[in-house]
């Protein structure tokens, strides 16, 4: 039978987690399913929720307080020998054909990682507006901005190797998000599968790490910011360049030759700028990459 390892770090996420944990268990699915929870450093009543609640097949392990990425990681690292892992958040909760449409995208495109599109609703579930509906997902893209979301996220056991691998390799300082260093290392060492449809409500409220903006105003002023943020954008090439270079020192073989001339003097920047085909998810966002790329905004990343 096939084995799902649900991934699921908290932190005080006692007013959602009952959801999310029950909507993981109605899922419409014949696969093992394991619940790991890893609780870090909870200073509410998550932990105590989860055991009243004793879901079938969970562990909960409470740890030290070490931020969303290492705790993620911590969980990828521990939990082995399963088909599949799944990432989860707290406070979200799946329709019931997640389990079984992400393994399907996974063997049938033979995928390392699985993401999706995301229904963002609101504290009581009312849905807001679809978002990240993209229809395919590649290194050229995803090396130069956030290409999905984690909470979203399904991978193979073979990729967890891999992945691992990078992780313990690279620099910790220059990891974005665990997200972000999935699916980078994921499109450079093969395929992505993306799913236009939502299987998920990605709740908004006061407490995200990260949320998506809901009001047309907000999300104006965010994409605006975001659009000439040079620290971000040097942050995105910094993180890629940091894999990369794990990727060549692992000897994993990936298609990326070039992406290094971003930080080249101005003739090799026109040769990449002339040569490549990387591209972000629109043409104005596009064209302010080529931009820094051309004045040399990422020569120090």
């Amino acid at each position: 039978m096939i084995k799902i390892a649900i991934l699921l770090s908290t932190y005080n996420g006692e007013e959602f987690i009952k959801e999310q944990l029950q909507s993981i268990l109605d899922q419409d699915t014949d696969f093992h399913v394991d619940i790991h929870v890893r609780d870090d450093g909870s200073k509410d009543g998550t932990v105590e929720l989860i055991r009243e609640m004793n879901p079938a097949n969970t562990k909960v392990y409470q740890e030290q307080n070490v931020g969303v990425i290492d705790s993620f990681f911590e969980l990828i690292s521990m939990i082995d020998d399963y088909d599949y892992y799944f990432l989860c958040d707290q406070d979200d909760v799946w329709f019931k054909n997640k389990i079984s449409t992400a393994t399907q995208f996974l063997t049938n495109d033979n995928s390392k990682l699985y993401c999706s599109a995301l229904e963002v609703v609101d504290k009581a579930l009312n849905p807001i507006k679809i978002i990240n509906q993209r229809t395919f997902i590649t290194y050229k893209n995803s090396l130069i901005e956030s290409g999905a979301t984690g909470c979203t996220m399904a991978f193979t056991n073979e990729f967890r190797t891999e992945l691992l691998s990078v992780y313990k390799m690279i620099d910790k300082k220059d990891i974005i998000m665990h997200d972000s260093l999935i699916i980078k290392v994921a499109s450079l060492l093969g395929n992505v599968s993306y799913d236009t449809e939502p299987r998920i409500s990605y709740r908004q409220h006061d407490r995200n790490v990260i949320g998506a903006s809901s009001s047309g105003f907000g999300k104006t002023l965010s994409a605006i910011k975001n659009l000439f943020d040079v620290n971000k954008r040097n942050l995105q090439i910094k993180e890629s360049l940091s894999i990369i270079n794990c990727l060549n020192k692992l000897n994993y073989d990936h298609p990326c030759d070039d992406l290094f001339l971003v930080r080249s003097g101005f003739f090799l920047r026109l040769k990449f700028l002339a040569k490549n085909k990387y591209y972000k998810r629109n043409r104005l966002s596009s064209m302010i990459f080529k931009l820094f790329v051309f004045i040399g905004v990422f020569r120090n990343a």
